[in-house]
């Protein structure tokens, strides 16, 4: 999604009624509950769709996919430099706009679409790689077919609709960070190696120590 259509929704959506793209017509009702903090009953306005006339695909591919995300975006969007963003500016807007698509995200998250999936472990944040996919079962098939040694725990999340040369991009990144992996693993192996090198010296020393002080001290 382009960045100037993402902010064009954002926007839309830190209003008090979002108006919903272009030819959808959004009506609310004042919709009574109880603030717990304020502890008084409050009104507040409820659309009649769910998601705003947004198509649901739409909200996913803001790539808002959690609390951490949308805060990221609201830092970097409006608070770019700043030494001390007012901290509860971006809590409230960070709230409004998560509260609007939560329940979207989770959605398409669980059932899945058609487009790239992050294959990763289950207990942790070890990504494996990407893989293009209809459903969550699909792709973990998929690796399982690629990757049939594998005996980790592992899950598929929905990233975003899309077609298969998004592949490139998304496991670009992985692939860098195996290289990395490689890297790191050379080196440390060479560092091994001379270990073991300095090590073997040593021990060779030590018994040709012993061989000289044996015949040193055994000559009458």
């Amino acid at each position: 999604m382009d960045d100037k259509v993402r902010d064009k929704i954002i926007d839309d959506l830190l209003l008090k009624r979002p108006k919903g793209p272009a030819g959808v017509d959004v009506r609310y009702t004042e919709e009574e509950y109880y603030d717990y903090d304020r502890e008084r009953y409050r009104k507040t306005p409820k659309p009649d769709h769910p998601t705003y006339g947004y198509p649901e695909q739409t909200l996913f591919s803001l790539m808002l996919h959690d609390e951490s995300a949308v805060r990221g975006y609201v830092k970097k969007r409006w608070f770019a430099g700043v030494a001390w963003p007012p901290q509860a500016t971006i809590t409230r807007r960070q709230r409004r706009i998560w509260g609007r698509i939560k329940e979207v995200v989770a959605k398409l998250k669980y059932e899945g679409g058609r487009g790239i999936y992050q294959i990763g472990t289950r207990y942790g944040d070890n990504v494996m790689t990407h893989i293009f996919a209809r459903d969550n079962e699909e792709a973990l098939i998929l690796y399982q077919t690629f990757f049939p040694k594998s005996e980790q725990s592992l899950k598929a999340t929905f990233l975003e609709f899309g077609d298969v040369e998004q592949l490139l991009k998304r496991n670009g990144t992985v692939r860098e960070s195996v290289d990395h992996q490689i890297t790191r693993l050379r080196r440390d192996v060479e560092y091994a190696q001379k270990n073991i090198e300095r090590l073997t010296a040593h021990a060779q020393t030590i018994t040709m120590l012993e061989g000289h002080q044996v015949a040193v001290e055994t000559i009458d």
